[in-house]
């Protein structure tokens, strides 16, 4: 199982045993597509749990660190854990989580699962990362799902319904999720898919000529 990455708190920031429940330290934020986002916040007591759950399901975290992020953290509905480790988020409003998402990059935060990185990305194996790539470049085209690396060119669905496009893979997390940007729209956010949500250029390429 991944480790999930641990927050320093110092003594004098650290909340009293009376408040830390309703005191929010952590939130986790995810859309798909053009769907309406979910997000909720956590308290300091449950984000490594948080984390897991987060990594699992494709969630970005950020930490409440600075006032800024605490006013809108404060602003998400709080959530829960259930017993299965999957997080319970609602829907959030669309403006909140264009701004915590501002905060992603250098306040974010995440289990730090293992990488299978392909040879046209870094020319070596197995390798340990923080979180995507600035600029992977386009290498292999999977012809089964078990080849899916870093770097992998594959098609992804923008949002339910309303078509594929070609992604490259920048980041392989557990439980078949991923991290991918589209190829031909290089200033579209990130964004993460299920397996599910995915499909090989391979096999699409096979049906157009059979």
């Amino acid at each position: 199982m991944a480790q999930a990455a641990k927050i320093e708190i110092s003594p004098t920031e650290a909340p009293t045993a009376a408040s830390a429940a309703d005191s929010p330290a952590i939130a986790v934020l995810f859309r798909n597509g053009k769907d309406t986002p979910r997000g909720a916040w956590f308290p300091a007591d449950e984000i490594e749990a948080v984390l897991a759950g987060a990594a699992e399901m494709g969630m970005h975290a950020v930490k409440a660190s600075t006032a800024e992020i605490i006013s809108l953290v404060q602003r998400l509905p709080k959530g829960r854990i259930f017993d299965s480790g999957k997080l319970f988020t609602p829907l959030i409003q669309g403006k909140v989580y264009d701004e915590l998402m501002m905060h992603v990059p250098e306040h974010g935060i995440t289990a730090k699962p293992r990488l299978v990185m392909s040879a046209a990305s870094s020319g070596t194996g197995d390798a340990d990362a923080e979180g995507p790539g600035a600029s992977v470049p386009e290498g292999t085209r999977p012809t089964d799902w078990s080849q899916i690396t870093v770097g992998s060119l594959v098609l992804a669905e923008e949002a339910r319904m309303e078509g594929w496009f070609e992604s490259i893979v920048l980041e392989v997390r557990p439980k078949d999720v991923f991290i991918l940007k589209f190829r031909d729209y290089p200033d579209d956010p990130i964004i993460t898919r299920h397996i599910s949500r995915l499909a090989l250029m391979m096999q699409v390429e096979t049906a157009k000529t059979a």
